[in-house]
């Protein structure tokens, strides 16, 4: 694995009042977080990038806006207006450039709540983004059950549902990955 080049956010970026990011909002749109911690300053520096985090937007029945992700310590899914409004201008949405099933990779991230989080997997990516392929990449994985990153969550629920595969393993896509021109466009940051 290859350090990449730099993914920044937008710039300008396009803050929309969370009432009318909702009015557009599609199930299977990508949310990538601009962390300010310290754990996010170091998966940003470790990828290049101003992301540390990916989530999933879905609806839940029909008027519930929510987001998938697996965080510590595990995949959880909450609502998305709590999380807008606790990192305000701080998560920007994407849109995948393929078109795909977004009702079965947004299954996959509703079946993978509650599955473990496994922090040592980041910690073997960064020595594999570091110094290569010292650590063997984890083998992709279509099992909900299995613990994984959150942009490991994310590559698998899309492979499901028919997007190729961003890079080989699921372990080597991170949050920045979903920024790549190649593979969405930025849609806004809900504020």
């Amino acid at each position: 694995m290859t350090r990449q080049e730099s993914i920044r956010r937008p710039n300008p970026l396009c803050l929309v009042p969370y009432r009318e990011f909702r009015e557009c909002a599609v199930t299977g749109m990508i949310g990538l977080t601009y962390g300010t911690d310290p754990i996010a300053r170091l998966i940003q520096t470790a990828t290049n990038s101003d992301y540390s985090h990916a989530l999933m937007i879905g609806w839940v029945v029909s008027d519930v806006l929510c987001l998938a992700e697996s965080t510590k310590p595990h995949a959880q899914v909450i609502g998305l207006s709590h999380r807008v409004l606790l990192k305000s201008g701080l998560i920007d949405v994407y849109r995948l450039l393929i078109p795909f099933e977004g009702y079965r990779a947004w299954a996959f991230m509703l079946r993978l709540s509650g599955a473990d989080y496994p922090e040592s997997w980041i910690v073997d990516n960064w020595l594999r983004i570091q110094f290569g392929d010292v650590v063997p990449p984890v083998p992709n994985s279509d099992d909900p059950e299995r613990p994984r990153h959150c942009s490991g969550a994310l590559s698998a629920a899309f492979r499901i549902a028919g997007v190729p595969a961003i890079k080989d393993h699921d372990s080597d896509v991170w949050p920045c990955s979903f920024a790549l021109p190649s593979v969405s466009e930025y849609v806004c940051t809900p504020i």
